[in-house]
């Protein structure tokens, strides 16, 4: 992970969920993230995420 899970969640915090990986990438590109978030964004598996939880819990077992 290049950056922390606190910068991803704030470029992530008004999400809705259940949200797909590509929604999350489109997000947070039109929220202005840094390209570090956003690789960090890209490099999550591709699957339907139902929270932000969901998301860590991925980034945590990177």
């Amino acid at each position: 992970m290049k950056t922390s899970p606190a910068a991803v969640q704030e470029v992530l915090k008004d999400t809705e969920y259940p949200a797909e990986k590509r929604d999350l990438v489109e997000h947070a590109r039109q929220h202005n993230a840094s390209e570090d978030v956003l690789d960090d964004i890209k490099s999550l598996p591709d699957k339907v995420y139902t929270s932000f939880a969901k998301v860590n819990k991925e980034f945590e077992q990177m």
